[in-house]
């Protein structure tokens, strides 16, 4: 039984094994759908990002984020890069966001 949630643990543990990406945490006040498909979030604490229609999440990050405004709940939106700021700027490499209970 112990091995099993050894076991366990390990294959948790397995997906964030060498992840170097970067989180940022407010709540989205703005979002711009246009430009030919591109999703444009701005959040309150300058976190300011986008989408392309090329991107196979496009649609689903749009439905989130709506939510999240029409709820005013926050969202944490994960970059690719390692130490990016999440302040001021404009950021295309999101690979992924969170929706926040209240």
């Amino acid at each position: 039984m112990i091995f099993r949630s050894i076991c366990a643990v390990a294959l948790c543990a397995l997906p964030t094994l060498g992840l170097a990406v970067t989180e940022c945490t407010g709540r989205a006040i703005r979002v711009w759908t246009g430009d030919e498909g591109t999703v444009w979030v701005v959040m309150d604490t300058g976190a300011n990002w986008y989408v392309g229609p090329s991107d196979p999440d496009t649609k689903n990050i749009l439905a989130t984020v709506t939510a999240a405004l029409i709820s005013d709940r926050s969202i944490t939106v994960r970059f690719s890069a390692d130490g990016a700021s999440c302040v001021g700027g404009i950021r295309g490499d999101v690979v992924g966001m969170w929706l926040h209970s209240m």
